[in-house]
């Protein structure tokens, strides 16, 4: 995997994102591209605990609770004309939206379900754990399960959803994981390029920076990862060609 050219514009693009995404952290503001979020937190949660208790009086949630359990291995072929044809049947491993701590025992089956899988590439897109505040260390074993599971030849990649802090960052990088906020990295198969561009959480944590990243990641065929939907548009006005998200659970 060939790291970015420009490293110290790189080194100098984190501190100036983290500074932001701090400030926005301490404020609890919420930005996308369409503008501030605003939700009516209390009766999010309300709605949330009455479902909850409904489904326990009704006898559901043990039935809930087996399908959230089952999760499968789901495989896509994707055909584009444009794409280098040194990177025919490139495989890409996807996982978004985990919430290991919400679900004991999810990143073992979800290692046995990847376990030794011929990949090229893992991709994760956000919500490492289930809460948007306090601590995220006990998730990071998890994540390193899954991560080292496949054994992707071009390594992993990883991208922060609105669940996840910017602190969250360096910890995974020491675990060996390429995060990518508002950056792009650039693969090479002989004199063929492919360009990830991956960005910070868009529902939450949407700035300029990731519209530029956008819009200055180098020419060819271009993938996007990112947490949500939101940045879409944003993507494919930029000439993007694959947009891989999660955050909406299916």
């Amino acid at each position: 995997m060939t790291q970015p050219p420009a490293g110290e514009r790189r080194a100098g693009g984190r501190v100036e994102w983290a500074a932001r995404r701090a400030e926005m952290e301490a404020r609890d503001l919420k930005m996308t591209p369409a503008g501030p979020r605003r939700r009516r937190w209390p009766i999010f949660k309300l709605v949330v605990r009455a479902l909850d208790a409904g489904l326990h009086i009704s006898g559901l949630f043990p039935v809930g609770r087996r399908n959230a359990y089952d999760i499968r291995l789901n495989a896509f072929e994707l055909k584009f004309p444009q794409l280098p044809a040194a990177f025919d049947g490139f495989r890409i491993l996807h996982l978004t939206d985990p919430h290991f701590d919400g679900m004991p025992g999810l990143d073992d089956i979800a290692v046995k379900l990847v376990h030794g899988l011929p990949v090229d590439l893992v991709a994760l897109t956000g919500d490492y754990r289930l809460r948007v505040h306090g601590g995220f260390h006990h998730v990071l074993p998890s994540i390193e399960k899954f991560a080292r599971a496949a054994g992707a030849t071009e390594g992993v990649i990883a991208t922060l959803g609105n669940h996840d802090p910017a602190d969250m960052v360096a910890p995974l990088e020491a675990l060996g994981i390429r995060v990518l906020v508002n950056e792009s990295l650039t693969i090479r198969r002989g004199s063929a390029e492919l360009h990830v561009t991956g960005l910070d959480d868009v529902h939450y944590f949407y700035t300029d920076m990731a519209r530029d990243a956008l819009n200055t990641a180098p020419k060819g065929f271009r993938i996007a990862l990112v947490h949500s939907p939101e940045a879409a548009l944003l993507a494919a006005e930029a000439g993007f060609t694959l947009y891989l998200c999660g955050h909406t659970h299916g």
